[in-house]
């Protein structure tokens, strides 16, 4: 059986991102650690370096940020209605 080139895939996926014309980022905790160049100019940066510099955050819509809010209190308030014995919908 032979063992898989690792350092070949690892080539292969990383030119697939990079050449993609579909825009790819990474995150890693609250910050962007990879991109390619199709999510640069997507976003309208003039470099790659410029995106990474960006917290996600920023380029969230306005009110993402509050419907995540609203689905974070929608999910506590089903897990306590369903400690009080209420089943789901």
């Amino acid at each position: 059986m032979s063992r898989p080139n690792l350092k070949s895939d690892q080539r292969w996926f990383k030119q697939l991102f990079e050449s993609s014309s579909n825009p790819a980022r990474i995150i890693d905790g609250n910050r962007f650690v990879e991109c390619n160049e199709a999510a640069v100019r997507m976003l309208g940066y003039t470099s790659r370096g410029q995106f990474l510099n960006v917290h996600p955050s920023k380029l969230s819509p306005p009110n993402a940020i509050r419907w995540s809010r609203f689905l974070r209190q929608g999910r506590a308030h089903d897990g306590h209605c369903h400690g009080q014995g209420f089943a789901p919908v």
